[in-house]
């Protein structure tokens, strides 16, 4: 998993625009090229799994800092 922070939302935007043709080499994501990219606010990641895992994804989803401890 990758993080970027920018400087604001706008900026991520453009970001993402530029990142995700990029990293897929098509509009989405694609069986040869499987990443997330997730968005909010000034914050861009890249979860690159061929099957991200449910919890981490529910996290990574919900803004929380750190997966929850059994």
């Amino acid at each position: 998993m990758y993080s970027f922070q920018f400087g604001d939302e706008a900026k991520r935007k453009a970001a993402a625009a530029f990142i995700k043709p990029l990293l897929w080499g098509e509009s989405g994501p694609t069986p040869e090229h499987p990443e997330l990219v997730l968005e909010a606010g000034d914050v861009l990641r890249v979860v690159s799994f061929r099957k991200t895992p449910k919890q981490l994804l529910a996290v990574l989803q919900g803004g929380t800092r750190s997966a929850p401890h059994p």
